[in-house]
């Protein structure tokens, strides 16, 4: 409980305060991201009125406190334009009381506000951070500016208690800076992000194929050579041919962060809460290294860094798994690592995307795989990223890699983030192994987040916000309570083939973050989408007051389908992803507009349709184009399908062995459960039609999307039967 300050005062005094308590500036609602564990609004209590100067007590000899104290300080001075004083004097009178206790979870905090101030109560340094998030989230959005505002500006805050604690220990965002280079500052702003979020895992992608991003002082090379690539913006990622020297071609794209700066980002965002998980690749996605050392790899021979996503054969993109002096280069690369990053609890070592295939083909590799006893290359590959573990955890770090390291056999203490869905996840922790979860299916925010057509070119797939916020990540019904444990939490990734700006960062991050901190932070039975995405509506202003180039929203309708076989029609509903917005439509072909039928509840259709619709909000039409669903209805709904090959199991359809005939077509997703994907085997299917049956027409619907290694068929054959033994081919296109 906030202690009591009593003070005698004349009925003029008085008159005055009230006055100025009248122009305080109070937020439009409790908007809170993530969400806590309980807030309790105290309506018999008057809101506080936050003003300046501003004092700050915290106990004495609490040194989490003290550094917490001075850490307000500096935000309130940067945010007010005050000089914030600190004391640990209990007699004086504070705006807010910073006090210790072992109760409180780790990362949690309480606070209660009643008119005469704050109360904060924390157990860790990172709890006293978040439960400042909080605090200035309570305050209009205003303050999120960056210049600052007025320090004679009043904010009323309402009177509650809060009980809030972190569901899991890991929540995470990643930010690939090889591909594309972000200078420090903009690093930092990302670091503001995560935090004001409560997340605490930033894992900084700083080696790949594209560029070495840290400074070496054992490697001068890596920072002349490796770190540097020839520009070829004006050209297609995948499109961009490695330098001509022979033209006077010279590598000015690029750049490395000092050891100095990454120093000072470490220490910057340690204050803020966030643990930075430093990521250099290993043993692929290293053809960069080779540029300047070529010796490491199974080919010996200098290459260029390469441009974009063009990888001659003639590359080699993996270290030599059988040179010894392979590993002394990693080993002192890592100790400069493990220096720079004395805080990170892991050591990230990538391990994904390893192209083999020089291995198969190197003596070197072949001489270490006869001593060590190695049958195969993925044995090879186990082998490689079990010394690589050894020799951190010599170093009393673990490792941490993406799910391509249970390849082979995973190293024994080995973390696992399970980026390819979430099968590698769900191995690792029957294994017993550690699991963060960063399935691509939910948390790549590479992928679009709006209609293709209307958005900047993306690498492919689709990801709302709305489906972010679905992802669970103990995979219900698949792990038991034991192995759900190991799941150490969430996080999104960020790679920046098509994203060349930090304003590209920000929009392709904000708000589906928000989204991500809550799936961590929030209590699993408290999450509610339409919940979050009224709240997410007063952040996207403070997103606005922080100059943060966030995107507005999806405006594609979900429209979702489903068939009743009783009345033998579709049952249709359409929702839309934002707060508030109206859902327009048509069911003849014409585009939708203001004018057209206004959603209301699900329809039904009884015939082949397409529907077309559109968002609009407060009379305004946010979709560029309308979004289009159409619904088959032809002559094989309802009858019985069977698979000559299965499809695979990470594309199974929403309706399984149904999918192909339940008269939903497929879009250009494809990862929304209308389409089934074949991998390595004929698409080969019949259908049971039960009587003869005139048919005119076969119709099939395929996608290629070369950025997910989706492609046509070579061809298509149609054939019939009558007996459905011998069968009569009738078409091939």
């Amino acid at each position: 409980m906030k202690r009591k300050t009593y003070y005698l005062i004349t009925l003029g005094v008085l008159a005055t305060l009230l006055i100025s308590c009248s122009n305080a500036k109070k937020a439009e609602q409790i908007a809170i991201i993530p969400k806590p564990v309980h807030l309790q609004i105290d309506n018999n209590e008057s809101d506080f009125i936050f003003f300046t100067p501003i004092t700050i007590y915290y106990e004495q000899g609490v040194t989490s406190l003290e550094r917490a104290a001075k850490f307000y300080a500096q935000i309130f001075d940067q945010k007010f334009n005050t000089q914030t004083t600190i004391t640990t004097d209990k007699e004086i009178k504070a705006t807010i009381e910073l006090k210790f206790e072992s109760r409180i979870k780790e990362e949690g905090y309480e606070i209660e506000i009643e008119d005469n101030g704050v109360e904060i109560e924390v157990s860790s340094y990172p709890g006293a951070v978040y439960a400042l998030q909080t605090l200035l989230q309570l305050m209009p959005e205003e303050v999120c500016n960056r210049q600052g505002v007025d320090k004679d500006t009043k904010y009323a805050i309402p009177a509650l208690k809060i009980k809030d604690y972190p569901r899991f220990q890991w929540r995470g965002m990643h930010l690939d800076c090889s591909r594309h280079f972000f200078v420090a500052d903009s690093v930092k702003r990302y670091i503001d992000y995560l935090s004001m979020n409560k997340m605490n895992r930033f894992h900084w992608h700083l080696t790949d194929d594209q560029g070495w991003r840290m400074e070496s002082k054992r490697y001068p090379l890596l920072n002349t050579k490796a770190a540097w690539r020839v520009d070829r913006s004006q050209d297609e990622w995948d499109n961009r041919k490695p330098i001509d020297r022979n033209k006077g071609e010279e590598a000015t794209y690029g750049g490395y962060y000092t050891q100095e700066q990454i120093r000072d980002i470490v220490a910057y965002a340690e204050a803020r809460g966030v643990m930075i998980i430093p990521e250099i690749e290993i043993p692929g996605h290293s053809s960069e290294v080779f540029a300047a050392y070529p010796e490491l790899s199974c080919l010996g021979k200098p290459q260029e860094v390469t441009p974009g996503g063009y990888y001659p054969k003639e590359m080699a993109t993996c270290f030599c798994a059988g040179n010894e002096e392979v590993f002394t280069f990693l080993e002192n690369i890592l100790d400069e690592t493990i220096e720079l990053f004395p805080n990170a609890a892991y050591i990230h070592i990538g391990g994904d995307e390893v192209d083999k295939r020089f291995w198969s083909e190197c003596k070197k590799c072949a001489t270490r795989m006869r001593k060590e006893g190695l049958k195969n290359i993925d044995e090879l590959q186990s082998y490689f990223i079990k010394r690589i573990e050894k020799y951190v955890n010599s170093k009393g770090r673990p490792i941490i890699g993406w799910d391509e390291i249970l390849e082979g056999g995973i190293a024994p203490n080995a973390t696992v983030m399970s980026w390819r869905g979430i099968n590698g996840g769900v191995k690792a922790a029957k294994a017993g192994h550690d699991v963060v979860m960063t399935p691509n299916s939910h948390l790549y925010f590479d992928y679009y987040q709006n209609s293709p057509e209307v958005e900047p070119k993306a690498i492919g797939g689709f990801i709302t916000t709305k489906r972010v916020y679905g992802f669970e990540p103990t995979i219900e019904g698949v792990l038991t309570e034991k192995e759900a444990k190991h799941i150490l939490g969430v996080q999104a990734n960020l790679w920046c083939e098509f994203i060349p700006y930090f304003s590209d960062v920000e929009r392709m991050t904000l708000p589906r973050m928000m989204a991500v901190a809550e799936i961590g932070w929030t209590p699993k039975e408290m999450k509610d989408w339409n919940d979050f995405s009224k709240r997410l509506t007063s952040n996207a202003k403070r997103l606005g007051a922080m100059d943060a180039n966030y995107h507005k929203g999806s405006t594609v309708v979900n429209i979702e389908a489903t068939y009743n076989s009783s009345k033998k029609v579709f049952e249709v509903d359409m929702i839309s992803e934002i707060y508030g917005a109206q859902i327009y439509y048509t069911t003849d072909g014409s585009e939708p507009t203001l004018k057209s039928t206004l959603f209301t509840s699900p329809i039904t259709i009884d015939r082949t349709t397409d529907i077309k619709a559109i968002i609009a909000l407060g009379g305004k039409v946010l979709s560029n184009i309308a979004s289009v669903r159409t619904i088959g209805y032809h002559k094989a709904i309802g009858k019985r399908l069977t698979y000559g090959h299965k499809f695979a199991e990470n594309y199974p359809g929403n309706n399984g062995d149904n999918t192909l005939i339940d008269g939903f077509t497929g879009t250009v997703r494809h990862d929304d459960g209308y389409m089934q994907g074949f991998n390595s085997k004929d698409f080969d299917v019949t259908i049971d039609l039960e009587n003869p049956i005139e048919i005119s027409t076969v119709t099939g619907s395929f996608m290629q999307s070369v950025g997910t290694w989706i492609y046509l068929p070579k061809e298509m054959v149609v054939s019939t039967s009558a007996d459905g033994t011998t069968f009569t081919e009738v078409g091939r296109v």
